[in-house]
């Protein structure tokens, strides 16, 4: 019953991970403290963004109110994902952070992407992301993520 009242279609989670070279296994994740992440300035990182799509499948036999309701969760959907972090003059990334195509995911699956960034000072750095689905006004979101960095000195 309550997942017909839900506003989104996606769920959003973000972390940061460092991939050490020459090492095959899997990423470290950055060191958190009361949900900030605390990075070191000055090191390439990776935004990790997991994407799940919350539309549901619905059994035929439902009433046409009900259907009409539920009409914009169809499944599976497109979704991209657009990135923005503040402040952003203190900050580098790779590759382009709007429109990054995520693609078809049915539902209940997810997809992780990454991007490498670089925060270049020390202070607390805010990034959001806005998950859509394709084909939809870029003021609609299917789902929305956020983190929040607090870049320390390591000594």
């Amino acid at each position: 019953m309550l997942e017909i009242l839900r506003t989104e279609t996606a769920r959003v989670q973000l972390s940061l991970v460092q991939h050490q070279l020459g090492v095959t296994d899997s990423p470290q994740p950055i060191p958190q403290r009361a949900g900030n992440f605390l990075p070191l300035p000055n090191q390439f990182l990776h935004l990790r963004i997991k994407i799940t799509n919350l539309s549901r499948k619905y059994s035929e036999n439902l009433s046409c109110l009900l259907f009409v309701i539920i009409l914009c969760t169809v499944t599976p959907l497109v979704f991209t994902v657009d990135v923005s972090m503040e402040p952003a003059e203190h900050t580098i990334s790779e590759g382009v952070l709007t429109d990054i195509p995520i693609g078809r995911l049915e539902s209940g699956e997810s997809l992780e992407v990454e991007t490498a960034l670089c925060f270049l000072c020390f202070g607390r750095f805010d990034i959001r992301t806005e998950v859509r689905t394709l084909g939809m006004a870029r003021g609609s979101r299917a789902g929305t993520g956020q983190l929040t960095a607090v870049v320390v000195d390591g000594k």
